[in-house]
C-alpha cells in the first residue's frame, strides 16, 4: 500500500513538472523581415513561463552566422504574479544582399531546452541608376588657402605652455653656470698668510672647543694655524721644526723678540702636553695663548699687504 502510495504521489510531481513546461510559451518575431545592406533588423524571443522556473538565455557571441552581424542584444523583464516575461532582443544587420535563415535559439527551462522559431532576413542591395543618372568625373584635388595660423591656432596654449617651460629651463641653466663659475671663481682665490690665519682662528672659535673641555683639539688647531702662518709668512719649513727649534730659528732670524720667542716656546710645550700626555690647561690661560697669537700674527704681518692675484 505505501509503495503504491509514493509511486502515486511521484506520478502527481512528474506531472505537474510536465504541465509547467507545457505552460512555458516562446513567441519569437523578426521586424523588419527585409532590409536594405548595413540596415538594422529587430529578432525580439519572447517567453512566457513560471516565475519559479530557472530560465538560461541563449548564449551568442557577435554573429549568427557569417553573413548576419549581432550589434547589440538587451533583456527586458516584467513579472505579474506567478507568471514570468522575458523579452530578449537582438539586433541584426548584414553588409551581403540575399535572403538568409535566422536559425532557431535554444532556451534552457528548468533544464529542458526549448527552441524557438527559425525566421527569414532578406537583405537587398541598394538600387544605383546608372542608366538615367548622370555620372560626373572626379573632380580635381584643390589646395585649400589656409594661413599658418588658422592651421596652428589650436595648438596656441601648447606652444605657450612650451614657451614658459623653455624659459625655467634657460633661466635654470643661467643660474646652474653662473653659480658654477662663481664657484670656480672662488676656488681660484689664494688667501695672504695674514687673512688665512685670522680666518683660521675666527673657524676656531665656532668650534667652541674650551666650553666642551675639547682642550686636544683646541691646541692642534691653534698650533696648526701659527706654524702654517710662519711657514706661508717668511717661507720656511715652520710645520716640520720641533719646539725647542721654531722659536730659536725665529729670534736667530730676527723675525721676533727674545720675550716673543719664549712665549711662543712656552706655548708650543703647553700644546704638546694636551696633544701627547693628555694635560688640561685652564681655560682663562687658553684663551690668552689664543689672544696672544692673534697678536703676534699682526705684529708680524707686512706692513703693507701684498695682494695675491684672485685667478691662476
Amino acid at each position: 500500500m505505501m509503495n503504491f502510495l509514493v509511486k502515486f504521489f511521484k506520478a502527481l510531481f512528474f506531472l505537474g513538472f510536465s504541465l509547467g513546461l507545457l505552460q512555458a510559451q516562446i513567441q519569437t518575431h523578426l521586424e523588419p523581415k527585409q532590409i536594405l545592406i548595413g540596415d538594422t533588423a529587430s529578432l525580439a524571443i519572447t517567453i512566457t513561463t513560471d516565475a519559479r522556473h530557472q530560465v538560461n538565455l541563449p548564449q551568442v557571441g557577435d554573429s549568427l552566422n557569417n553573413y548576419l552581424l549581432i550589434t547589440k542584444t538587451d533583456t527586458d523583464t516584467l513579472q505579474r504574479g506567478n507568471n514570468l516575461n522575458l523579452i530578449h532582443r537582438l539586433t541584426l544587420t548584414g553588409f551581403d544582399p540575399g535572403k538568409f535563415i535566422v536559425n532557431s535559439l535554444p532556451i534552457a527551462i528548468n533544464g529542458d531546452t526549448i527552441y524557438s522559431e527559425t525566421q527569414y532576413l532578406e537583405i537587398i542591395d541598394i538600387p544605383v541608376d546608372t542608366i538615367h543618372q548622370q555620372i560626373y568625373p572626379i573632380k580635381p584635388i584643390f589646395d585649400e588657402n589656409i594661413t599658418w595660423w588658422e592651421k596652428n591656432k589650436k595648438y596656441l596654449w601648447y606652444m605657450v605652455f612650451g614657451g614658459i617651460i623653455l624659459l625655467v629651463i634657460l633661466l635654470i641653466i643661467i643660474l646652474y653656470l653662473r653659480e658654477l663659475r662663481r664657484k670656480r671663481y672662488n676656488d681660484n682665490i689664494i688667501l695672504s698668510p695674514y687673512e688665512e690665519a685670522m680666518l683660521a682662528l675666527d673657524k676656531l672659535d665656532q668650534q667652541q672647543y674650551l666650553r666642551n673641555e675639547n682642550f686636544y683639539a683646541y691646541y692642534s688647531d691653534l698650533s696648526f694655524i701659527i706654524r702654517q702662518y710662519f711657514a706661508r709668512r717668511y717661507e720656511f719649513e715652520a710645520l716640520a721644526l720641533l719646539k725647542e727649534d721654531l722659536p730659536a730659528y725665529m729670534f736667530y732670524q730676527e723675525l721676533i723678540s727674545q720675550e716673543e720667542s719664549e712665549k711662543l716656546k712656552q706655548f708650543l710645550a703647553d700644546a704638546d702636553q694636551v696633544k701627547f700626555a693628555k694635560k688640561s690647561i685652564e681655560i682663562v690661560k687658553s684663551e690668552n695663548y689664543r689672544e696672544w697669537i692673534e697678536k703676534i700674527i699682526h705684529h708680524t704681518r707686512p706692513i703693507v699687504e701684498e695682494k695675491v692675484p684672485n685667478h691662476i
